[in-house]
């Protein structure tokens, strides 16, 4: 009985070897009294997770379809309603897996489900989905796939997949950047209710001017204030920034990626850490520059020296990933922990380009995603590397 105990505690979890095992020994009887609902329950479960021997077992149950439903849990009915192709019990069942509750977690299986759900046009599904694609969760990354599974939510009338859809206008990923398309998604979703594309909306309405928004595009004339602004050479940081930011995005002047870059390196080498964060950005992501992941690195890391809750965040994803420095999951939690420390409000220009990755459901994947992988005592060295980054002033980060 010891056995059935470990294998049920297993199964319990989610794990799909432990619940066939359990469905073979009540379904023969093999040291446990013989339950054929015990092993249709547990073969359930196994099937759920595209366990094929468990699907041929209950293929051979001959169970009838009325037969003791009130006798099965919450979880079961779900994933009978799910398997019969009801879509939203598959938006369900996915959202199980992506959460790991009362399964094993697992995205690969939550995209399955969530694309059966999808497929049938289930909006809900369809914007998780592209929250899949965006961020390489039980798929191959993919932002062109992430912005058509937006759009169809989106068309649909999903507030969140409205705001997904703007974001994805406002980065430039999956699409060309439009700031005019952008704005137009974040109205509506802003409309429904959702606050960050409220607040993107008012970034954007003090940007562009009610009856200027058409003329925002690449190939849209600099406006004669940022010319005369660029030919007096500025050199205060801020000034450098902003002017940086309109050649980046070409808000108010012709868009120019490399003479942004130029710009925001003027910036940053005055030591200013939104620009800093900005140039690191362009590199890691290859804006106007060759992309560089080492430079992008020695910018976020400048600006994170400044306490800059942005760079820190973005410096985590780098040694979590190994990405431009050598793959490090102590630092990688030191910065995200800092990063998530209370501190200054975003700058409203890095937010503007930076929206999509900043969102705090980002942060909490990545903590999560960190929390599993470490022990007790690395947890402890990265606690004792953040104080004594602060006790230094970041000097000894």
């Amino acid at each position: 009985m010891a056995a059935v105990k470990e294998w049920g505690t297993l199964a319990d979890q989610g794990d799909e070897k432990a619940q066939i095992t359990l469905g073979r020994m009540y379904y023969w009887g093999q040291g446990v009294p013989k339950n054929i609902e015990t092993a249709k329950k547990w073969f359930r479960l196994a099937a759920a997770q595209g366990n094929k021997e468990a699907e041929r077992y209950l293929a051979g149950s001959n169970s009838s379809p009325t037969a003791n439903q009130s006798d099965k849990s919450p979880i079961e009915r779900i994933f009978q309603a799910a398997q019969q192709g009801d879509a939203r019990a598959q938006y369900t069942v996915g959202q199980l897996y992506q959460a790991g509750k009362g399964v094993r977690q697992s995205y690969e299986t939550a995209f399955k489900w969530m694309s059966l759900s999808a497929n049938q046009g289930n909006a809900m599904a369809q914007n998780r989905l592209g929250y899949f694609y965006s961020q390489g969760l039980g798929v191959r990354q993919d932002d062109k796939l992430a912005v058509s599974w937006y759009m169809r939510a989106a068309k649909q009338g999903l507030a969140k997949a409205q705001h997904n859809l703007g974001v994805s206008y406002t980065e430039g990923r999956g699409v060309p950047r439009d700031h005019a398309e952008a704005a137009k998604w974040h109205r509506m979703a802003a409309d429904q209710g959702i606050t960050e594309s409220t607040k993107i909306v008012s970034s954007y309405d003090e940007i562009l001017a009610p009856d200027d928004e058409q003329q925002q595009s690449e190939n849209a004339a600099p406006s004669a204030t940022v010319q005369a602004f660029d030919d007096a050479n500025p050199t205060d940081p801020e000034a450098q920034l902003d002017l940086a930011v309109r050649y980046l995005t070409g808000l108010g002047a012709r868009q120019n990626k490399e003479t942004a870059v130029a710009w925001f390196r003027r910036s940053a080498e005055q030591g200013n850490r939104n620009a800093q964060t900005l140039l690191g950005v362009v590199y890691n992501d290859g804006i106007g520059v060759e992309q560089d992941f080492e430079l992008a690195a020695k910018w976020f890391t400048r600006a994170a020296k400044q306490g800059s809750k942005t760079s820190q965040f973005l410096l985590a994803g780098l040694y979590h990933d190994g990405t431009g420095v050598e793959r490090d999951k102590v630092r990688s939690y030191m910065w995200l922990n800092m990063a998530m420390e209370p501190g200054a409000s975003v700058d409203q220009r890095v937010a503007m380009l930076l929206k999509g990755r900043l969102l705090p459901y980002i942060k909490r994947e990545l903590l999560r995603r960190l929390e599993r992988k470490m022990i007790p005592r690395q947890r402890q060295e990265a606690y004792r590397l953040m104080s004594e980054c602060y006790t230094s002033n970041f000097e000894n980060c």
